[in-house]
């Protein structure tokens, strides 16, 4: 039986809004043609503002952790309980950027979510009108990142943070970020994500992967014994 489908957007802050308005109209007329449904939580279950349901929600993964938290143990709760539908959340954000993993890494490593899965998509920074310095060429595999972070403006050091955020995190293979046209990015990064959002094919290789991950060991010493360990290696 084909598997039913819900997506939601997650934005990071207000002002990724203007980059999103082309990729919301694709979910609303999806879930208008009925190829998406829509969940029915609200955000009474996991916050004190008033009952609405929502498709899209706004919220930063640094200045509103524990409601963002909430906001996925609610959805994870749903999802539990249509173990038939398939619920994409397209997660944008700029700068650093943090939202979309740190979303997977709820879901699948401490949620355990099998049916949830994250699109990221890097949100484009403002021009802030600075200069790229000069400091040569950046393009060169000799060059260290320093060098190069400093050879970046303001806004190309935004955005690139960003592009990196979803696609050199440790475990990126939980997240999907990008298809053949490379990473999601921008306006027209958020619209091509909704667009795979609605009609995408969640490859069963990510399944499987979501289904059998673990978290790594972690531990605590004290300076003393963390130095000793190195002296031994």
């Amino acid at each position: 039986m084909e598997r039913k489908r819900v997506v939601l957007t997650i934005a990071g802050s207000p002002t990724d809004h203007p980059q999103m308005g082309k990729g919301w109209q694709v979910l609303a007329q999806a879930l208008a043609g009925g190829t998406i449904g829509r969940m029915q939580i609200t955000y009474q279950e996991f916050d004190e503002r008033d009952a609405i349901e929502a498709d899209d929600f706004t919220i930063s993964a640094h200045r509103n952790t524990e409601t963002l938290l909430g906001a996925l143990s609610a959805i994870f709760g749903w999802a539990k309980l249509h173990p038939d539908t398939d619920v994409v959340l397209v997660a944008a954000a700029g700068w650093a950027a943090v939202l979309p993993g740190l979303m997977a890494a709820y879901l699948y490593y401490k949620l355990k979510a099998t049916n949830i899965f994250v699109v990221g998509v890097a949100m484009e920074s403002k021009s802030d009108g600075l200069p790229v310095s000069d400091s040569g060429p950046i393009l060169d595999g000799r060059l260290g990142a320093l060098h190069i972070y400093r050879a970046l403006s303001t806004k190309q050091r935004r955005d690139l943070a960003a592009l990196l955020s979803i696609s050199e995190l440790p475990g990126a293979q939980m997240l999907l970020s990008g298809d053949d046209c490379g990473p999601y990015f921008g306006a027209k990064g958020f619209e091509r994500a909704c667009q795979f959002a609605v009609t995408g094919e969640i490859p069963e290789s990510l399944r499987k992967e979501i289904q059998t991950i673990k978290g790594k060991p972690f531990g605590f010493r004290k300076w003393q014994q963390a130095i000793a360990a190195l002296d031994a290696a």
